[in-house]
């Protein structure tokens, strides 16, 4: 329940051309509106936040594909994710 697909066909001159597939995350467009793309792009660790939903392993392989491993965010982002899973057995 992470995101909605949203699937198509893509045609040119009447033969089909290709497929389209897009993923639709409500809860991070609900949270950073418009900017959500540009935000994602930028740090995909944001996807880790506790309303969004993604797991840090998935967010990580993300960001480890096209960013340094050495990223400051990415180390921020790795001790949030256990914070927020400790205090989620906790209380």
């Amino acid at each position: 329940d992470f995101c909605e697909t949203k699937l198509f066909l893509a045609y040119k001159d009447g033969k089909l051309a290709g497929r389209i597939g897009g993923l639709i995350n409500h809860a991070a467009n609900k949270k950073w509106g418009t900017n959500a793309i540009d935000f994602i792009k930028d740090n995909p660790y944001l996807l880790c936040d506790p309303e969004i939903g993604l797991e840090f392993a998935e967010a990580d392989a993300i960001f480890t594909k096209k960013g340094n491993p050495q990223d400051i965010r990415r180390l921020k982002a790795g001790i949030k994710h256990v914070l927020v899973h400790i205090f989620a057995i906790f209380f």
